[in-house]
């Protein structure tokens, strides 16, 4: 996987983009965009 970006989210950040995943209540590209920033996260801290 190639890295584009950067992505470098404190605790806060990414709770509030879990607490959004979580409620469900949000446009379909507006959670899209959550997950990725949350996978990306992810994926950089293991790297």
């Amino acid at each position: 996987m190639n890295l584009r970006y950067r992505v470098d989210l404190d605790q806060p950040e990414r709770d509030e983009l879990t607490a959004m995943l979580a409620g469900g209540k949000q446009p379909a590209r507006k959670l899209k965009r959550a997950q990725i920033l949350l996978v990306s996260m992810a994926v950089e801290n293991r790297v």
